[in-house]
């Protein structure tokens, strides 16, 4: 059996999608399952008959912009094939669309929970992408949960632009919830620079889409508590429904919901979140490139740094952190100058850095706990 998945071109090299495929791989191995990528063109070009051949023309689809998927669906019913996908959600549902998704609606629940059962009944959320399916659920569950449309902040002209909405209501808020990491660092640095803290003036709470994990788990963490999304189980999960899906002979809508983990920190003071459901999703108004944001850029050249630093490595940052010269860091990591120097180059390209003052510069405003 052959397993086709399709993936929009921007999302295939994030590290969440490399955790989903690996996931989807790791289970279709164990069940001869053989998988072959897809791109726009080759679908968009090819019969149904040409792409499955005798095979069940149902089509595996990971990504997650609202923009790019209707279009996609179209395509899809105008030749027959029904679709599989992974942490995406069409509008409405239907016979032939399926879907793996984390479970967005039990997760702002227990974000709720936690924020009433620490008396913060004021939340707000930053970063909301219009043309992100993820982002949308989770404005819609703000709405059931009774918020006011003037606590959701969306980021369609850029990080600077809605924080500094933000900024100017910020009185009104006691807790944030930030909708990713990247939008979590570079908020933060925002509020850091307006003398406001984390948990001090607000507690909050951030969706980590994992790419960003190993920050925190090291002596770099923010601090801030966040959910994170197992990609690997979700895309096992995704090849398991597959097989079941490819299987039948007739056309089944089946969604799983794949639990988030919560990692507390001392922006909820720590403490574990006690226990909660979504449906239809806005149409996209506009679309706004997440990307071309200077400080996004700045965090994922940063991100892309952190992911692959070793123990030495984040040792070095955290020295950097504490403004040691370069004598003092080799003696207490017991190497040599020499060695030392070349490791933070490497870090310095990694992250994008022109220097090493200006590598600290960019630990210092998105590193820095709050």
């Amino acid at each position: 059996m052959e397993m086709i998945l399709f993936s929009e071109k921007e999302f295939a090299s994030g590290l969440w999608f490399q955790k989903e495929a690996e996931g989807i791989r790791k289970a279709a191995e164990k069940r001869n399952i053989s998988l072959r990528f897809i791109g726009t063109e080759e679908l968009e070009s090819s019969t149904a008959e040409e792409l499955f051949g005798s095979g069940a023309r149902l089509l595996t689809i990971l990504g997650a912009s609202i923009s790019h998927m209707d279009r996609l669906i179209q395509t899809c019913r105008s030749k027959g094939i029904r679709m599989l996908f992974a942490n995406f959600e069409p509008r409405g549902r239907s016979h032939d669309t399926s879907s793996v998704v984390m479970d967005y609606s039990d997760t702002m629940e227990r974000i709720f929970a936690c924020f009433s059962d620490c008396a913060k009944t004021r939340p707000a959320l930053l970063g909301v992408n219009p043309d992100s399916a993820a982002d949308r659920l989770k404005e819609k569950c703000m709405r059931a949960h009774g918020e006011p449309d003037d606590s959701i902040f969306y980021n369609d002209r850029g990080i600077e632009a809605f924080m500094s909405d933000f900024l100017s209501k910020k009185d009104r808020f006691d807790s944030l919830i930030f909708t990713n990491d990247v939008v979590m660092l570079a908020a933060s640095a925002i509020l850091r620079e307006a003398g406001l803290r984390i948990p001090e003036d607000y507690y909050a709470v951030s969706f980590s889409d994992t790419m960003l994990s190993p920050i925190f788990k090291s002596p770099l963490s923010p601090g801030i508590s966040t959910f994170s999304l197992d990609y690997c189980e979700l895309g096992r999960q995704c090849a398991e429904l597959w097989n079941y899906l490819s299987r039948s002979s007739a056309d089944i809508c089946a969604t799983v919901r794949v639990r988030a983990d919560f990692y507390p920190d001392r922006s909820t003071g720590s403490k574990a979140l006690p226990s909660g459901n979504a449906g239809i999703l806005n149409p996209v108004s506009e679309t706004y490139d997440f990307y071309s944001d200077d400080l996004v850029s700045e965090v994922i050249a940063l991100e892309n740094c952190l992911i692959q630093c070793d123990e030495t490595d984040f040792k070095i940052l955290e020295l950097l952190m504490r403004g040691e010269n370069r004598t003092r860091m080799a003696m207490e990591l017991f190497i040599s100058e020499g060695t030392l120097y070349y490791r933070q180059r490497r870090l310095c390209r990694l992250a994008n850095a022109d220097s090493v003052s200006r590598l600290k510069e960019l630990l210092d405003k998105y590193l820095r706990r709050c």
